[in-house]
């Protein structure tokens, strides 16, 4: 599948600089509820850039205002993770074939923790297409990837215990902040998407320690990858 245009959201900014350096004719396009478009273009696509901020809420704010104003063929998230698969080491990328939020619990009512009330699914799927290119991509960039699962909470994930519950509950493979939000409103909008995350971390006990350390390293790669996915797209 060939998409005409592509939607990028990144979190914060750093992950965001990594993909403008790869645009040609950049300039702001739209200005809402203090978000920031950025459109340019690359291998023949226009691509919207926005760094959505940190968190669900500011993800699926942002997306679908994306969805809603500049209607792009498909969105990809692109930005770091905790890795939870212990193949991933930090450097390495995360291609997901699904996305669920981990902190939605409403067990006291009898839905196991992830499963969001009366919704036809908390599980949401990739678009097989994107997982094939980026798949290619990584390739392509000499880049060690994964495929799996990207489990999302409004925490940062810096403790053993914790890893190890989002592995045997959720068969997570890295852990970030945003993902399963984006998907989760792409879904409900039927808008192709993946989540593309560098690992930056463990997301164990050393997680807070060795984020800052290798944070440059995961949005290079990020970056990197950025650059010839979009040669696939």
């Amino acid at each position: 599948m060939r998409f005409n245009t592509i939607g990028i959201i990144c979190a914060m900014d750093e992950e965001m600089e990594q993909v403008v350096l790869h645009l040609d004719h950049v300039h702001t396009v739209l200005e809402q509820a203090g978000l920031k478009f950025i459109e340019g273009t690359a291998s023949g696509l226009t691509v919207y850039v926005v760094r959505c901020g940190i968190g669900k809420v500011n993800s699926a704010l942002c997306s679908q205002i994306m969805i809603d104003k500049l209607d792009p063929d498909a969105v990809l998230n692109i930005g770091v993770a905790g890795a939870l698969d212990d193949a991933l080491e930090q450097g390495d990328i995360l291609i997901s074939r699904s996305a669920q939020q981990h902190d939605f619990d409403t067990s006291q009512l009898g839905d196991p923790k992830g499963i969001i009330s009366r919704m036809d699914t908390s599980i949401f799927p990739a678009d097989p297409d994107l997982i094939q290119a980026a798949e290619e991509a990584a390739e392509a960039a000499g880049l060690h990837y994964c495929l799996g699962k990207v489990v999302s909470g409004d925490q940062f994930i810096a403790d053993e215990a914790k890893k190890n519950e989002l592995i045997e509950l959720f068969q997570g493979s890295c852990a970030e902040m945003e993902g399963a939000a984006m998907a989760h409103v792409c879904y409900l909008n039927r808008k192709p998407w993946v989540i593309l995350r560098s690992i930056s971390d463990k997301a164990d006990g050393q997680a807070e320690l060795s984020y800052p350390e290798f944070l440059p390293l995961a949005t290079k790669r990020a970056g990197v990858l950025f650059q010839h996915i979009i040669e696939k797209l």
